[in-house]
């Protein structure tokens, strides 16, 4: 038996071998389509949750401001008016001017009435139905005011006002009264008047309700919305464009309903709900109403106030297309990102099928010189993959050598021996403080690539956007160690909840890192990765320094452990280490952290073990 036959290049015994093997043409196109449909689909997952939540945040905002809008605009044309009649009310109520002095009650009243373009008629009632009053003159001729006095002890609608003012105690809202002369509807306001402790009467005044309609939400259409006021669930207050003179009003109704105003979207607001506006949270008292009217949506957007007497609805409606209209962009794009997830994993089977090709013509002609079939190996061809490249011009040397090789050493020794195998200026003082430590990773490299102007830039920029982070917190920046950062709380000022206040400048800066990392993604640039060390306790803070350069500063074991904090980051393999300390003030004082790992760590040059907890 010659040593060729004798000899076996099986796997010696005793060697560890996989159970099972896969090709690396899979394991390539599954790690590479696994990791990028991993990463993209994250990102698109967070992008898409993080619009949404933006659009749904800027639609309760805009709810918001266009009812807060309406209600500030009702207010400016109501409360004048609720303050001429108390100024009135009180003039007569302190003797200033004589309750039965026609003349100068007449004066009175058209002062008043001249600061109050708003209000139609305002009069005084005196406790024997002896009336005062002055009117706009809207519905005169010449358009000027006028006045007028009488006894109307005949009329029981102001005997009925006299009782109720007398038991009311202040200024009143009144109810919407239809004016049969003028043919529209005003608001009532009213006063009682007492003197010495007595009633003497009331002051009111009548508010036009036409001009919340015409003045006030005439000027606040948009094509996005569109406004009204309800007194109740089933009148209309005011709504664009609705006149006075409503031919269905009268006393016993003067307020139309929601059916005479000629808007079927708005006569449809209680319809049964089509949806319920989750697009839009309740906030503030805002309620969100989808319904369906002659087969499209729409939704109301309002809020009860009950300033002026009886609840008003105060809201605006648009179409549901235009609110869901930022949506629908959301899903094109939901639907471009999955578009480009599904390239990019069709992108990595390619690349993977390619590399794996070259690797098996490579691992094929591997196995035929371990066979020592040199005669029969042929060289390769490169590889357009740079290290695969590499290995195949190895190969091709390695194959020329060989050649060269076994014409002295014969190929049945080879084998045989294949066969055998081998094994302030301020006093320094003691304070219990935070301090924080950031440092940039890879910025050595990073520097080495970058020209100096860019690299100044690029820290001035990065060092900004830590020292907001920091000082919205009300934390003090040490310094500056090139890439790094020192800031530290409870000092100069006193900040029982510095921990706390380190602890949320810490996850702001992790956050304002994160959204700038989208814009140098989106602009070619590589992300930004920081280191975070936090530690609490005792620190010699003032300053220190010799005469003509003083800084003021804290120094102490406190400070070098939280830079070594930081700088166990990378052998934690977290960007944030606060230690038990931090973490135990901060919680105790409110600041909610993330979730972390509690472990306990040896800080260099400090003897002993440091609790800690590491955040990922």
């Amino acid at each position: 038996m010659n040593v060729t036959e004798r000899v076996s290049l099986a796997p010696r015994e005793g060697a560890r071998q996989p159970g099972w093997r896969l090709p690396i043409a899979a394991y390539l196109a599954a790690g590479f389509g696994g990791l990028i449909a991993l990463a993209v689909g994250t990102v698109l997952w967070l992008s898409l949750g993080t619009a949404r939540q933006n659009t749904i945040d800027l639609m309760r905002v805009t709810a918001q401001f266009a009812t807060g809008a309406l209600e500030r605009g009702i207010a400016a044309h109501l409360q004048p008016t609720r303050h001429g009649v108390e100024y009135v009310a009180m003039l007569l109520s302190d003797g200033s001017v004589p309750l039965d002095d026609d003349e100068a009650l007449r004066r009175l009243l058209l002062g008043s009435l001249a600061g109050l373009p708003q209000v139609t008629t305002i009069a005084f009632v005196r406790d024997d139905l002896h009336v005062v009053r002055a009117g706009s003159g809207t519905d005169r001729i010449d358009g000027g005011p006028d006045t007028s006095s009488a006894n109307l002890a005949d009329r029981p609608r102001l005997q009925q006002l006299l009782r109720k003012a007398e038991s009311e105690d202040g200024f009143q809202w009144g109810d919407v009264v239809y004016f049969r002369a003028l043919g529209r509807p005003e608001l009532m306001l009213r006063m009682a008047v007492r003197k010495d402790g007595a009633f003497r009467g009331v002051v009111t005044a009548a508010v036009s309700l036409g001009e919340l309609s015409g003045k006030l939400l005439d000027s606040m259409v948009q094509s996005a919305g569109r406004p009204f006021i309800l007194r109740g669930k089933d009148r209309v207050l005011a709504y664009p464009g609705m006149l006075d003179k409503h031919p269905s009003l009268s006393s016993e109704n003067p307020l139309p309903t929601l059916g005479e105003v000629g808007d079927p979207v708005l006569a449809g607001i209680w319809s049964p709900s089509a949806g319920d506006g989750r697009m839009i949270p309740k906030a503030n008292g805002l309620t969100a109403r989808a319904v369906g009217v002659g087969g499209a949506r729409y939704v109301f957007l309002y809020r009860e106030i009950a300033d002026y007497g009886q609840p008003w609805i105060v809201g605006y409606y648009v179409a549901a297309a235009d609110v869901n209209e930022p949506f629908r962009r959301l899903r094109t794009a939901a639907y471009a990102g999955g578009g480009i997830l599904l390239l990019s994993i069709l992108l990595a089977l390619f690349i993977g099928r390619a590399l794996g090709r070259s690797i098996r013509q490579l691992s094929g002609a591997a196995e035929a010189i371990g066979r020592l079939e040199i005669d029969d190996a042929k060289p390769l061809r490169g590889s357009r993959f740079r290290e695969v490249d590499i290995v195949v011009r190895g190969y091709n040397a390695m194959l020329s050598g060989l050649r060269w090789f076994q014409t002295y050493v014969p190929k049945s020794l080879v084998l045989l021996l294949i066969g055998r195998g081998e094994e302030k200026a301020l006093a320094s003082e003691h304070r219990d403080i935070t301090v924080l430590f950031t440092d940039i990773v890879g910025f050595t490299a990073m520097g080495a690539q970058l020209p100096a102007p860019l690299l100044a830039d690029f820290l001035n920029r990065h060092f900004t956007m830590l020292g907001e982070c920091i000082a919205a917190e009300g934390g003090t920046i040490d310094k500056y160690i090139g890439d790094s950062v020192m800031a530290f709380w409870g000092a100069p000022e006193d900040q029982t909840d510095h921990a706390a206040r380190a602890g949320r400048a810490a996850l702001a800066i992790v956050a304002a890192l994160a959204a700038d990392n989208r814009r140098r993604a989106a602009a070619g640039e590589p992300a930004v990765r920081l280191r975070i060390g936090i530690h609490s306790g005792p620190a010699i803070v003032g300053n220190i320094g010799a005469p003509g350069r003083i800084n003021y500063t804290v120094i102490g074991d406190t400070v070098n452990v939280a830079a070594r904090l930081e700088g166990l980051c990378g052998e934690h393999g977290c960007e944030m280490i606060i230690s038990a300390s931090t973490w135990d003030l901060a919680q105790a004082a409110g600041a909610s952290l993330p979730a972390a790992a509690r472990a306990a760590v040896t800080a260099r040059g400090r003897g002993g073990e440091v609790d800690v907890y590491r955040v990922a």
